[in-house]
């Protein structure tokens, strides 16, 4: 087996660990909904799991319109929550997110830091489609979720967590990109970031396509013109 299956089989491994991981915190949390993401050293925090449409589109949302309690929660290392998000108080916290989340059907939010080494690599997102909050075991449990989450996104034990080859395979696709239309690596990432979000599919999912050759980037360029 290559370096590269390697990779992509403990990515997959570590992906099933982390469904069950979300499983367990929606059962112990009681919400509705959870997502996790990563740090993407080049294009930011990119959306690695959820457990439904309705976790993936407000995940989403947070990294297109630059604010919400992930985009909080990462930068401060700490805890960002909203009981409710139809409130005047997450209106002035968050005037874009706000709005769209409960368009998307959720009020409230919590997202929870993965924290090694004083250094956030992700967050952990829940979500509810009522007003309310968590109780202190609750809070607790999301807690637990969160670390274990963070434990198998990254091992430093492993070569082959779950982070590294997420990054190898957008990294690798963006790469592609640059080549076929010319651009640099910076615009390549945020043209698969833009492209994911229109269409509506995970960024790790197009960078697959990418890579396989099921989609390219120049092609489409040349019939623009």
């Amino acid at each position: 087996m290559t370096d590269n299956e390697q990779v992509g089989v403990a990515a997959t491994q570590g992906l099933e660990r982390i469904a069950d991981f979300c499983q367990v915190g929606l059962s112990r949390t009681g919400v509705d909904a959870m997502s996790v993401t990563f740090a993407n050293a080049f294009s930011g925090l990119e959306v690695l799991f959820a457990t439904d449409a309705l976790a993936d589109r407000v995940a989403q949302l947070e990294f297109t319109l630059g604010e919400g309690p992930g985009v909080d929660a990462f930068a401060s290392r700490l805890p960002s929550m909203a009981d409710d998000l139809s409130t005047e108080v997450s209106a002035h916290r968050w005037p874009f997110f706000a709005a769209e989340a409960v368009e998307a059907g959720v009020r409230s939010v919590r997202a929870y830091p993965i924290v090694f080494s004083r250094r956030a690599f992700g967050t952990v997102g829940l979500y509810s489609r009522r007003p309310g909050r968590l109780s202190s075991e609750q809070h607790r449990h999301a807690g637990d979720i969160t670390e274990l989450i963070g434990l198998t996104l990254v091992d430093p034990r492993s070569v082959g967590s779950v982070g590294s080859g997420l990054r190898m395979t957008v990294h690798q696709a963006a790469g592609m990109v640059m080549q076929q239309t010319g651009s640099s690596i910076q615009d390549a990432l945020v043209l698969l970031r833009s492209t994911a979000y229109d269409e509506d599919v995970r960024v790790t999912d197009l960078a697959a396509d990418v890579i396989a050759g099921r989609r390219n980037f120049g092609k489409a360029a040349r019939k623009d013109e």
